[in-house]
């Protein structure tokens, strides 16, 4: 038999189909469960009771409220979508997608935005993360899809996943860090924080261990 793994979506709930029922006729015949007919494998799958129910999803996501950013937040659903196969993961969508949108929803009420614009835009965050593993909303046939490109340059995915850091970790390490610096890294780094303190555009080139030549510098 061949291995399929959860977030192959379909193809996994009709692999975990065949390993119980045989003799069907065809797909329709595959996803009818007591004379009712259902949209997906996975919801046949779930009215054969071979799934587990998303208690342990819903409690993950309830914890991860409490100390998690919204961002990181986001992060965990695309995880569980990716890897855990939730049963129903619209209804996972539904009851936490207020804390998932805190930061759209700040951005948007500035703007003058309603709460399904943040909603659109976390969907559209959402989006962003599965589109990294080659996948999409679209995978998960119960989600709802985000309508581009509604925010779509604020809410860019990519500098989502480059600020998606803890920043007192970083800091502490970098304090314990600077002080190990020799005379050229140390005039390296003086240099650069510089440019950033200036809000300047600059290129610096790196020239061997421990030198650096700054190529040029050009507002932005």
């Amino acid at each position: 038999m061949y291995f399929v793994l959860a977030a192959s979506g379909e193809r996994f709930y009709l692999q975990l189909f065949f390993i119980v029922r045989s003799g069907a006729t065809s797909f329709e015949n595959l996803r009818t469960v007591d004379g009712i007919h259902h949209p997906t494998f996975q919801a046949t799958c779930g009215a054969l009771s071979l799934l587990q129910d998303d208690q342990e999803w819903d409690a993950c996501l309830r914890e991860a409220c409490i100390d998690h950013n919204t961002a990181r937040l986001r992060k965990l659903f695309v995880i569980l979508l990716l890897f855990c196969a939730p049963l129903c993961s619209e209804v996972l969508w539904e009851r936490y997608r207020d804390e998932m949108s805190h930061d759209t929803w700040y951005c948007r009420k500035g703007e003058g935005g309603t709460l399904d614009d943040a909603y659109n835009d976390s969907l559209l965050l959402l989006e962003g993360r599965l589109a990294m593993a080659n996948k999409s909303l679209r995978d998960f046939p119960a989600m709802p899809l985000a309508m581009a490109p509604v925010g779509i340059e604020r809410v860019n995915p990519l500098i989502e996943a480059e600020l998606d850091y803890d920043q007192e970790a970083l800091r502490a390490h970098v304090e314990r860090r600077l002080p190990l610096l020799n005379r050229d890294q140390d005039r390296a780094v003086a240099s650069i924080l510089n440019v950033v303190r200036l809000d300047q555009g600059s290129v610096f080139f790196l020239d061997g261990p421990g030198r650096f030549r700054k190529m040029f510098v050009c507002s932005v």
